[in-house]
Protein backbone atom coordinates (compact mmCIF):
# COMPACT_ATOMS: atom_id res chain seq x y z
CA UNK A 1 0.00 0.00 0.00
CA UNK A 2 0.62 3.52 -0.56
CA UNK A 3 0.67 4.28 3.93
CA UNK A 4 3.78 5.56 5.75
CA UNK A 5 4.37 4.92 9.16
CA UNK A 6 4.25 8.48 9.51
CA UNK A 7 0.42 9.60 8.61
CA UNK A 8 -1.43 9.97 10.97
CA UNK A 9 -4.57 8.24 9.38
CA UNK A 10 -4.57 4.51 8.85
CA UNK A 11 -5.77 3.70 5.09
CA UNK A 12 -6.83 0.45 5.53
CA UNK A 13 -7.97 0.17 2.29
CA UNK A 14 -4.74 1.24 0.48
CA UNK A 15 -3.31 -2.16 2.65
CA UNK A 16 -5.71 -4.55 2.37
CA UNK A 17 -6.96 -3.67 -0.93
CA UNK A 18 -4.15 -5.61 -3.11
CA UNK A 19 -4.71 -8.68 -0.68
CA UNK A 20 -8.29 -8.96 -1.06
CA UNK A 21 -9.71 -8.11 -4.15
CA UNK A 22 -9.63 -10.44 -7.58
CA UNK A 23 -10.42 -13.40 -7.27
CA UNK A 24 -10.59 -13.39 -3.53
CA UNK A 25 -14.49 -13.17 -2.67
CA UNK A 26 -14.90 -16.26 -5.11
CA UNK A 27 -12.25 -18.24 -3.61
CA UNK A 28 -13.72 -17.49 -0.28
CA UNK A 29 -16.92 -18.73 -1.77
CA UNK A 30 -15.37 -21.75 -2.75
CA UNK A 31 -13.70 -22.57 0.88
CA UNK A 32 -17.18 -21.89 2.33
CA UNK A 33 -18.72 -24.38 0.26
CA UNK A 34 -16.70 -27.37 1.05
CA UNK A 35 -16.97 -26.34 4.58
CA UNK A 36 -20.82 -26.55 4.35
CA UNK A 37 -20.28 -30.16 2.76
CA UNK A 38 -18.22 -31.32 5.01
CA UNK A 39 -20.72 -30.29 7.61
CA UNK A 40 -23.85 -32.08 5.75
CA UNK A 41 -21.66 -34.93 5.49
CA UNK A 42 -20.57 -35.22 9.65
CA UNK A 43 -22.81 -38.32 10.11
CA UNK A 44 -20.83 -40.39 7.51
CA UNK A 45 -17.61 -39.37 9.47
CA UNK A 46 -19.21 -39.82 12.98
CA UNK A 47 -20.66 -43.28 11.98
CA UNK A 48 -16.89 -44.28 11.37
CA UNK A 49 -14.96 -42.16 14.01
CA UNK A 50 -15.50 -44.61 16.59
CA UNK A 51 -14.06 -47.92 15.01
CA UNK A 52 -11.13 -45.30 13.99
CA UNK A 53 -10.53 -44.56 17.17
CA UNK A 54 -11.10 -47.89 19.44
CA UNK A 55 -11.34 -50.95 17.22
CA UNK A 56 -13.86 -52.56 15.63
CA UNK A 57 -14.67 -55.57 18.41
CA UNK A 58 -16.91 -54.96 21.39
CA UNK A 59 -15.56 -54.12 24.79
CA UNK A 60 -16.69 -57.70 25.62
CA UNK A 61 -15.48 -59.43 22.95
CA UNK A 62 -12.08 -57.09 23.14
CA UNK A 63 -11.56 -58.37 26.81
CA UNK A 64 -12.53 -62.24 26.14
CA UNK A 65 -9.66 -62.23 22.73
CA UNK A 66 -7.34 -60.43 25.27
CA UNK A 67 -7.70 -62.95 27.71
CA UNK A 68 -7.52 -66.17 24.86
CA UNK A 69 -4.47 -64.18 24.41
CA UNK A 70 -2.86 -64.58 27.27
CA UNK A 71 -4.13 -68.32 28.06
CA UNK A 72 -2.36 -69.12 24.63
CA UNK A 73 0.93 -67.31 25.67
CA UNK A 74 1.03 -68.74 29.22
CA UNK A 75 0.99 -72.31 27.33
CA UNK A 76 3.34 -71.28 25.14
CA UNK A 77 5.83 -70.27 27.63
CA UNK A 78 5.82 -73.47 29.97
CA UNK A 79 6.34 -75.33 26.93
CA UNK A 80 3.08 -76.50 26.01
CA UNK A 81 2.02 -74.41 23.55
CA UNK A 82 0.57 -77.43 20.99
CA UNK A 83 -1.87 -77.80 23.48
CA UNK A 84 -3.64 -74.64 23.69
CA UNK A 85 -5.39 -75.67 20.45
CA UNK A 86 -6.56 -78.98 21.87
CA UNK A 87 -7.93 -77.26 25.07
CA UNK A 88 -9.24 -73.71 23.32
CA UNK A 89 -9.70 -74.47 20.12
CA UNK A 90 -8.76 -72.23 17.06
CA UNK A 91 -7.36 -69.05 18.08
CA UNK A 92 -10.47 -65.98 17.07
CA UNK A 93 -9.71 -63.85 14.12
CA UNK A 94 -8.46 -60.84 15.16
CA UNK A 95 -9.18 -57.26 13.13
CA UNK A 96 -5.49 -55.43 12.31
CA UNK A 97 -4.76 -52.79 15.27
CA UNK A 98 -4.16 -50.02 12.75
CA UNK A 99 -7.19 -47.58 11.34
CA UNK A 100 -7.68 -45.38 8.69
CA UNK A 101 -9.80 -42.82 7.97
CA UNK A 102 -10.30 -40.86 4.88
CA UNK A 103 -12.56 -37.91 3.95
CA UNK A 104 -13.26 -36.96 0.12
CA UNK A 105 -15.09 -34.05 -1.66
CA UNK A 106 -14.85 -33.59 -5.16
CA UNK A 107 -17.43 -30.58 -6.60
CA UNK A 108 -20.16 -30.82 -6.66
CA UNK A 109 -20.55 -34.09 -5.15
CA UNK A 110 -21.20 -34.81 -1.29
CA UNK A 111 -18.26 -36.04 0.92
CA UNK A 112 -17.31 -39.87 0.87
CA UNK A 113 -15.80 -41.47 3.48
CA UNK A 114 -13.57 -44.43 3.67
CA UNK A 115 -12.69 -46.52 6.39
CA UNK A 116 -10.29 -49.36 6.84
CA UNK A 117 -7.66 -51.24 8.67
CA UNK A 118 -3.79 -51.81 8.68
CA UNK A 119 -1.64 -54.63 9.63
CA UNK A 120 1.34 -52.62 10.10
CA UNK A 121 3.14 -49.34 10.56
CA UNK A 122 5.29 -48.07 7.80
CA UNK A 123 8.59 -47.87 8.21
CA UNK A 124 8.99 -44.41 7.38
CA UNK A 125 9.05 -41.88 10.34
CA UNK A 126 6.13 -39.42 10.75
CA UNK A 127 5.53 -36.95 8.22
CA UNK A 128 2.51 -35.66 5.79
CA UNK A 129 1.24 -38.05 2.78
CA UNK A 130 1.87 -36.92 -0.28
CA UNK A 131 -1.19 -34.80 -1.55
CA UNK A 132 -4.27 -36.08 -4.01
CA UNK A 133 -3.71 -34.59 -7.82
CA UNK A 134 -7.90 -34.30 -8.18
CA UNK A 135 -7.99 -31.48 -6.18
CA UNK A 136 -8.57 -28.05 -8.01
CA UNK A 137 -10.69 -25.86 -6.71
CA UNK A 138 -11.08 -24.54 -3.14
CA UNK A 139 -14.60 -27.01 -2.94
CA UNK A 140 -12.07 -29.93 -3.16
CA UNK A 141 -10.85 -31.13 -0.31
CA UNK A 142 -8.99 -34.11 1.15
CA UNK A 143 -8.42 -35.32 4.83
CA UNK A 144 -6.98 -38.79 5.59
CA UNK A 145 -6.28 -39.76 9.43
CA UNK A 146 -4.46 -42.80 10.64
CA UNK A 147 -4.85 -44.04 13.85
CA UNK A 148 -1.39 -46.70 14.47
CA UNK A 149 -1.78 -48.75 17.82
CA UNK A 150 1.77 -48.79 19.59
CA UNK A 151 0.77 -50.29 23.04
CA UNK A 152 2.95 -53.28 21.86
CA UNK A 153 5.62 -51.35 21.71
CA UNK A 154 5.42 -50.16 25.35
CA UNK A 155 4.35 -46.78 24.75
CA UNK A 156 1.09 -46.89 26.19
CA UNK A 157 0.27 -44.80 23.79
CA UNK A 158 -1.21 -44.52 20.02
CA UNK A 159 0.24 -42.64 17.39
CA UNK A 160 -2.76 -40.04 15.35
CA UNK A 161 -1.40 -38.81 12.35
CA UNK A 162 -3.91 -36.57 9.84
CA UNK A 163 -2.94 -34.94 6.65
CA UNK A 164 -5.19 -32.51 4.83
CA UNK A 165 -5.39 -30.88 1.65
CA UNK A 166 -7.79 -28.54 -0.44
CA UNK A 167 -7.46 -27.40 -3.84
CA UNK A 168 -6.08 -23.87 -4.93
CA UNK A 169 -5.13 -21.48 -7.53
CA UNK A 170 -1.38 -21.29 -8.30
CA UNK A 171 -0.86 -17.94 -6.75
CA UNK A 172 -2.53 -18.73 -3.28
CA UNK A 173 1.02 -18.50 -1.70
CA UNK A 174 2.01 -15.14 -2.63
CA UNK A 175 -1.21 -13.72 -2.30
CA UNK A 176 -1.18 -14.63 1.08
CA UNK A 177 2.30 -13.69 2.10
CA UNK A 178 0.87 -10.14 0.62
CA UNK A 179 -2.06 -10.30 3.20
CA UNK A 180 0.10 -11.39 5.57
CA UNK A 181 2.39 -8.24 5.01
CA UNK A 182 -0.40 -5.70 5.21
CA UNK A 183 -1.42 -7.10 8.20
CA UNK A 184 2.23 -7.08 10.02
CA UNK A 185 2.24 -3.37 8.29
CA UNK A 186 -1.41 -2.28 10.24
CA UNK A 187 0.40 -3.64 13.35
CA UNK A 188 3.26 -1.47 13.02
CA UNK A 189 1.49 1.58 12.13
CA UNK A 190 0.26 1.18 15.80
CA UNK A 191 3.68 1.07 17.56
CA UNK A 192 4.68 3.86 15.28
CA UNK A 193 4.85 7.85 16.88
CA UNK A 194 1.84 8.24 14.83
CA UNK A 195 -0.03 4.97 15.53
CA UNK A 196 -3.08 5.74 17.62
CA UNK A 197 -5.15 3.20 19.01
CA UNK A 198 -8.46 4.89 18.51
CA UNK A 199 -7.99 5.44 14.94
CA UNK A 200 -6.72 2.18 14.28
CA UNK A 201 -10.31 0.66 15.92
CA UNK A 202 -11.94 3.60 13.63
CA UNK A 203 -10.58 2.85 10.19
CA UNK A 204 -11.22 -1.18 11.09
CA UNK A 205 -14.92 -0.76 11.84
CA UNK A 206 -16.05 2.00 9.88
CA UNK A 207 -14.47 0.89 6.74
CA UNK A 208 -14.87 -3.02 6.77
CA UNK A 209 -18.55 -2.82 8.09
CA UNK A 210 -19.70 -5.81 7.02
CA UNK A 211 -17.05 -7.54 8.70
CA UNK A 212 -17.45 -5.53 12.00
CA UNK A 213 -21.12 -6.17 11.86
CA UNK A 214 -20.34 -10.26 11.29
CA UNK A 215 -18.18 -9.81 14.35
CA UNK A 216 -21.07 -8.62 16.92
CA UNK A 217 -22.37 -12.07 17.02
CA UNK A 218 -19.31 -13.04 18.86
CA UNK A 219 -18.13 -10.44 20.95
CA UNK A 220 -18.53 -6.75 21.86
CA UNK A 221 -17.20 -4.93 19.28
CA UNK A 222 -18.10 -1.65 20.65
CA UNK A 223 -15.98 -2.24 23.72
CA UNK A 224 -12.62 -3.70 21.49
CA UNK A 225 -9.91 -1.83 22.74
CA UNK A 226 -6.55 -1.14 20.92
CA UNK A 227 -3.47 -0.75 22.74
CA UNK A 228 0.65 -0.13 22.95
CA UNK A 229 3.49 0.09 25.72
CA UNK A 230 6.96 0.62 25.25
CA UNK A 231 9.08 -1.89 26.55
CA UNK A 232 12.69 -0.62 25.62
CA UNK A 233 14.27 2.05 23.66
CA UNK A 234 13.08 -0.15 20.42
CA UNK A 235 10.33 -2.38 21.29
CA UNK A 236 6.77 -1.18 21.09
CA UNK A 237 4.41 -4.27 22.56
CA UNK A 238 0.60 -3.55 20.63
CA UNK A 239 -1.99 -5.45 22.01
CA UNK A 240 -5.97 -6.06 21.45
CA UNK A 241 -8.75 -6.78 23.78
CA UNK A 242 -12.03 -7.68 23.00
CA UNK A 243 -14.73 -9.36 25.35
CA UNK A 244 -16.39 -12.01 24.38
CA UNK A 245 -20.55 -11.61 24.33
CA UNK A 246 -21.80 -15.70 24.50
CA UNK A 247 -25.04 -14.66 24.80
CA UNK A 248 -25.29 -13.22 21.11
CA UNK A 249 -23.12 -15.90 20.21
CA UNK A 250 -25.46 -18.55 21.44
CA UNK A 251 -28.21 -16.94 19.19
CA UNK A 252 -26.29 -17.48 16.13
CA UNK A 253 -23.67 -20.37 16.40
CA UNK A 254 -24.61 -22.33 19.75
CA UNK A 255 -21.94 -24.87 19.23
CA UNK A 256 -19.07 -22.16 18.77
CA UNK A 257 -20.74 -20.66 21.74
CA UNK A 258 -20.49 -23.53 23.95
CA UNK A 259 -17.25 -24.31 22.75
CA UNK A 260 -15.65 -20.73 23.43
CA UNK A 261 -17.22 -20.84 27.54
CA UNK A 262 -15.36 -24.59 27.98
CA UNK A 263 -12.14 -23.17 27.87
CA UNK A 264 -11.30 -21.13 31.24
CA UNK A 265 -8.39 -20.39 30.49
CA UNK A 266 -6.91 -21.13 27.30
CA UNK A 267 -3.41 -19.25 26.71
CA UNK A 268 -1.29 -20.24 23.48
CA UNK A 269 2.46 -18.21 23.35
CA UNK A 270 4.11 -18.05 19.71
CA UNK A 271 7.96 -18.76 21.09
CA UNK A 272 11.35 -18.93 19.53
CA UNK A 273 12.26 -22.47 19.88
CA UNK A 274 15.70 -21.76 21.27
CA UNK A 275 15.94 -18.83 23.59
CA UNK A 276 11.68 -19.51 24.37
CA UNK A 277 11.20 -15.14 23.23
CA UNK A 278 7.64 -15.20 23.16
CA UNK A 279 6.59 -13.47 19.27
CA UNK A 280 2.79 -13.26 20.05
CA UNK A 281 0.58 -13.86 23.37
CA UNK A 282 -2.92 -14.66 22.75
CA UNK A 283 -5.20 -15.57 25.63
CA UNK A 284 -9.15 -16.35 26.44
CA UNK A 285 -9.81 -15.36 29.78
CA UNK A 286 -12.77 -14.80 31.95
CA UNK A 287 -15.09 -13.94 28.55
CA UNK A 288 -12.58 -11.83 26.94
CA UNK A 289 -9.63 -12.22 23.88
CA UNK A 290 -6.33 -10.83 24.82
CA UNK A 291 -3.54 -10.91 22.01
CA UNK A 292 0.06 -8.82 22.28
CA UNK A 293 2.64 -9.15 20.39
CA UNK A 294 6.08 -6.76 19.50
CA UNK A 295 7.15 -4.14 16.83
CA UNK A 296 10.37 -3.09 16.58
CA UNK A 297 11.81 -0.73 14.31
CA UNK A 298 8.60 -1.33 12.20
CA UNK A 299 9.23 -5.23 11.68
CA UNK A 300 7.07 -7.84 13.92
CA UNK A 301 9.61 -9.04 16.49
CA UNK A 302 10.97 -11.52 19.51
CA UNK A 303 10.37 -9.77 22.46
CA UNK A 304 14.16 -10.51 23.43
CA UNK A 305 15.97 -7.61 21.35
CA UNK A 306 18.93 -9.95 20.82
CA UNK A 307 17.00 -12.14 18.61
CA UNK A 308 16.10 -9.14 16.12
CA UNK A 309 13.08 -9.05 13.60
CA UNK A 310 11.00 -12.12 12.22
CA UNK A 311 12.10 -13.17 8.70
CA UNK A 312 12.92 -15.84 6.74
CA UNK A 313 16.21 -17.91 6.99
CA UNK A 314 18.61 -18.60 4.51
CA UNK A 315 16.66 -22.02 3.21
CA UNK A 316 13.77 -19.76 2.82
CA UNK A 317 12.20 -21.13 6.19
CA UNK A 318 10.99 -19.59 9.48
CA UNK A 319 10.40 -22.24 12.77
CA UNK A 320 8.29 -21.37 15.83
CA UNK A 321 7.10 -22.91 19.04
CA UNK A 322 3.09 -22.45 19.66
CA UNK A 323 3.03 -23.69 23.58
CA UNK A 324 -0.87 -24.29 24.12
CA UNK A 325 -1.98 -24.39 28.09
CA UNK A 326 -5.49 -24.39 28.80
CA UNK A 327 -8.31 -25.67 31.25
CA UNK A 328 -11.82 -26.83 30.74
CA UNK A 329 -14.82 -26.24 32.71
CA UNK A 330 -17.63 -28.64 31.34
CA UNK A 331 -19.69 -27.36 34.02
CA UNK A 332 -19.05 -24.20 34.02
CA UNK A 333 -16.98 -21.98 36.33
CA UNK A 334 -18.49 -22.76 39.49
CA UNK A 335 -17.75 -26.15 39.53
CA UNK A 336 -14.76 -28.31 38.80
CA UNK A 337 -11.72 -26.78 36.56
CA UNK A 338 -9.96 -29.26 34.98
CA UNK A 339 -6.31 -29.01 33.89
CA UNK A 340 -4.97 -29.90 30.72
CA UNK A 341 -1.68 -31.13 29.87
CA UNK A 342 1.01 -28.40 28.19
CA UNK A 343 1.24 -29.06 24.25
CA UNK A 344 4.39 -27.69 22.71
CA UNK A 345 4.03 -27.55 18.81
CA UNK A 346 6.96 -27.07 16.52
CA UNK A 347 5.71 -24.91 13.02
CA UNK A 348 7.85 -24.47 10.31
CA UNK A 349 6.63 -22.50 7.27
CA UNK A 350 8.60 -22.80 4.29
CA UNK A 351 7.84 -19.20 1.60
CA UNK A 352 6.79 -21.51 -1.22
CA UNK A 353 3.72 -22.98 0.74
CA UNK A 354 4.44 -25.58 3.13
CA UNK A 355 3.55 -25.78 6.68
CA UNK A 356 4.67 -28.78 9.05
CA UNK A 357 3.39 -29.13 12.52
CA UNK A 358 4.74 -31.47 15.00
CA UNK A 359 4.13 -31.86 18.27
CA UNK A 360 7.12 -31.80 20.31
CA UNK A 361 6.02 -32.27 23.32
CA UNK A 362 3.14 -33.14 26.20
CA UNK A 363 3.88 -32.74 29.47
CA UNK A 364 2.11 -32.13 32.59
CA UNK A 365 -0.79 -29.07 33.27
CA UNK A 366 0.39 -25.54 34.18
CA UNK A 367 -2.95 -24.29 35.34
CA UNK A 368 -3.97 -26.02 39.05
CA UNK A 369 -6.94 -28.10 39.84
CA UNK A 370 -9.79 -25.86 41.36
CA UNK A 371 -13.61 -26.51 42.33
CA UNK A 372 -16.10 -24.75 44.21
Amino acid sequence: GAMTLTEARLDTKALFAPAYTGLFAQNCAQLSDVCLALYEGRDKFYARLGEFLFGTESHVAWMANNADDAVRKSLTNVGIGDWAETLLGPAPERPWPHARLMLTRTAPNPVAVDFGQMQSMPAEPAGPEDPRSDLVGYNDCWISCAHYATEAKGTGCSDLRSTGGVGAHAELVPESLTQAVAHCRCWAWLASAAGDPAEMKRALVEEFPRLAAWATRLADVGAARFGKQQLDATTMEVTLDIPLDLAEATKHYPRTAQLLALFEPLVIKLQDPGSGSVLLDFSLQEKSVHLSLCVRDGFLAWRDPALGPVDWDSNGEFVMDAVVDCSIVPLGISYAVIPMPRMVLRCLFNRVGKIVVTCVEAGGPTFSTGAA
